[in-house]
């Protein structure tokens, strides 16, 4: 009973096979939320950028701007959006300590720029993180409805979003 175990070899090289696989599976899911925050990141800073000058100082306008561009980065590229929105607590400890410092500073330019819109009297929520933490749980809820091929061309979707997050925290619509 005890001589030979020739079902065991099988199943440590299945173990290990499944473990390289997993290994691998994890580079990738690294590789993917990396640089989709990446995108989310550099979408935001260049977003902020072109704004003008005279309406820079405008809270809503540059809400708005976040919102469209995450949503454009989000239309642009749906299955790895998608995959960041939903997968990026799968990772090691110290990649998902990582990501959640970079998260927290993304979500930070949402606060900063609803903190700015409340103390300039233009926005009427009465809490900055709760503020942004919603603003951004609906952007990235589009990762569960938007299609391509819907009825909605992504700059309709931006558009759309970029009001809703503006009336979300001034009770009226997006500057023109």
């Amino acid at each position: 009973l005890h001589a030979r175990r020739p079902a065991l070899q099988p199943v440590s090289k299945l173990r290990r096979a499944g473990i390289a696989r997993a290994a691998r599976g994890l580079r990738e899911l690294r590789a993917i939320v990396e640089r989709m925050a990446s995108r989310f990141e550099e979408a935001a800073d260049e977003a902020l950028k072109s704004i003008d000058s005279a309406s820079a100082a405008d809270p809503a306008v540059r809400l708005a701007a976040l919102a469209r561009a995450h949503v454009g980065v989000v239309t642009d590229d749906l299955e790895r959006a998608t995959v960041f929105v939903h997968e990026w607590r799968s990772l090691d400890a110290a990649s998902r300590a990582r990501m959640a410092t970079r998260r927290d500073a993304y979500e930070r330019r949402f606060r900063s720029i609803v903190t700015d819109g409340v103390e300039a009297g233009a926005f009427v929520t009465v809490d900055a993180t709760a503020a942004a933490a919603f603003i951004l749980t609906a952007l990235n809820g589009l990762v569960a409805w938007y299609r391509p091929d819907g009825r909605l061309r992504p700059g309709q979707v931006a558009d759309a979003y970029a009001d809703l997050a503006v009336r979300a925290a001034t009770g009226r619509e997006v500057p023109a």
